[in-house]
């Protein structure tokens, strides 16, 4: 599960701090000291004093989201589920509400299969913060914010890039291919003066077979060709000819029991030598350049 840090000035110090969620779900706070370092780790806490945890495999990222001038924090989870943190307080000293589900059309936002990486960038240009997520499902949905003024007002999620097919199957490729568990980040990548899409996912790639496998492999395709012929071998052999004599009965028969002998055998054979795949997991980072209205 990917966390997607962020890096931002949490506590308006002039120092960029570096915000995380984690398996476990509290949010974590690395604050960039004076001389470059960073401190221990830090829970962020709620207004009790309490760590805010969303749910396992949480993500966060801090915006001004309801535009009062504090970095609020909009969070995801495995479930799938968008929330916001609220901060009442100041960017100085936040202090922030335990965490509600944010709408879209009206109803709470849940991604397809989970891990949801929520975002906010003004997308459509338009002046005011939109709502990006990252899916399970290795798609990223694009929530428009309708709202002309105070805290977003979200419409129904449509596709930036659509779910991966390698992620639907959840099986390894040859090539490259975007996976799942998908993780958006919005910039200006080529310096064109339009928002471009970065996306890092998790995937899997069939790794190249070693000699061991190679020689396995011609060993199966060898015992499969022979297991073909002994099928039709077979099919001939239950078929007694209309003037078979009682001697080439007895010869059909004594061949039928050794065929089916051997047919064993191979079955043997064959289920001890299957074919064992092995994958390479990683994530790549997708770049999706965002073009020109005509």
């Amino acid at each position: 599960m990917g966390f997607t840090p962020q890096v931002v000035d949490l506590d308006a110090d002039g120092y960029a701090d570096i915000v995380t969620g984690s398996w476990p779900g509290e949010l974590c706070v690395f604050r960039r000291q004076q001389d470059g370092s960073f401190a221990a780790l830090e829970h962020i806490t709620d207004s009790q004093g309490q760590p805010i945890n969303p749910g396992n495999a949480s993500t966060a990222h801090a915006v001004d989201w309801d535009g009062d001038g504090d970095l609020d924090l909009l969070l995801g989870n495995i479930q799938g589920e968008v929330l916001l943190a609220r901060n009442d307080g100041t960017t100085q000293a936040p202090v922030y509400q335990a965490p509600e589900k944010l709408h879209a059309d009206g109803r709470p936002i849940a991604v397809a299969e989970g891990d949801s990486a929520p975002i906010a960038a003004d997308w459509d240009g338009d002046g005011r913060l939109d709502l990006i997520v990252g899916c399970g499902d290795g798609g990223v949905l694009f929530f428009r914010n309708e709202a002309q003024e105070g805290p977003p007002t979200l419409a129904a999620g449509r596709h930036l890039v659509p779910p991966s097919v390698a992620a639907a199957a959840d099986q390894g490729s040859s090539e490259p291919k975007p996976g799942k568990r998908s993780k958006p980040c919005v910039a200006d990548f080529n310096g064109d003066g339009l928002l471009d899409l970065l996306v890092g996912d998790f995937s899997s790639q069939q790794a190249e077979p070693t000699g061991e496998q190679a020689e396995t492999a011609r060993a199966l395709e060898q015992l499969r060709a022979r297991q073909a012929e002994l099928a039709e071998e077979l099919q001939r052999l239950l078929q007694a000819p209309a003037d078979e004599t009682d001697e080439q009965r007895q010869a059909r028969k004594a061949r039928l029991q050794s065929v089916l002998q051997e047919r064993r055998v191979l079955e043997r054979l064959l289920a001890n030598l299957r074919p064992r795949t092995s994958y390479t997991y990683h994530g790549w980072v997708w770049l999706y350049l965002r073009q020109p209205r005509p």
